[in-house]
């Protein structure tokens, strides 16, 4: 019953949605978001096969005489439910439970890999099409050391890296240093400066970044 949107639409009135899932009587959406300051004049979305349903989503933005591109996606992620993260702890602490603790989990993650990768692929089939100056944002779910990672970002910056140094931290549910979100932009931009900012309101913590058009 809540309007998500419109708690965002006041300081940025133009937002394109997935819409990737529709409950039966279509009051309740959810997907992928981008918000504008500035009008969107194109958008659309690529669907992952499988099941849950999910995409990779564009807005192209008008500022002034300029037209930019920015991707967002969520990636597959391992689903961990309470289960899983018990089986977590059996495997930290080496308990009697381990060896199946460690099958059980293990399998799971292979399901995640295997769907991500297949992701990654088609993300970066759709971005390698853009003509525009473009940015990738998103929740991977993996490392920058992974296939996917590497495979999607290409010769992009990384916003991250960029500005910082380090490991970096963008999620903190299941070990204290891993950044599996990310910020690309393309060689069109200059970036100036990024932070990530943990308000409480998520195991994920927010990406900033100021970037500018080269000229």
């Amino acid at each position: 019953f809540a309007n998500n949107i419109g708690l965002f639409t006041s300081e940025c009135p133009y937002y394109f949605l997935s819409a990737d899932y529709v409950n039966k009587d279509g009051r309740y959406k959810s997907g992928n978001i981008i918000f504008s300051k500035y009008p969107i004049i194109d958008s659309g979305k690529t669907k992952y096969p499988g099941m849950p349903v999910a995409s990779v989503i564009f807005a192209d933005i008008l500022k002034g005489n300029d037209t930019v591109r920015i991707f967002t996606t969520h990636l597959q992620s391992f689903q961990f439910m309470a289960g899983d993260y018990a089986d977590i702890e059996k495997i930290k602490e080496r308990s009697e439970d381990a060896l199946e603790a460690t099958e059980k989990v293990s399998a799971k993650m292979k399901v995640a890999f295997e769907k991500r990768s297949a992701q990654a692929n088609i993300v970066k089939s759709v971005t390698e099409k853009c003509k525009l100056p473009s940015i990738i944002c998103g929740d991977f779910n993996d490392v920058p050391n992974s296939y996917v990672y590497q495979h999607i970002r290409g010769s992009r910056q990384d916003a991250f890296l960029a500005t910082s140094f380090g490991i970096g931290r963008s999620f903190n549910a299941l070990a204290p240093t891993l950044r599996i979100d990310y910020m690309l932009p393309d060689e069109h931009f200059e970036i100036h400066q990024f932070d990530m900012i943990d308000e409480g309101l998520s195991d994920h913590h927010l990406l900033l970044s100021d970037v500018s058009l080269k000229k």
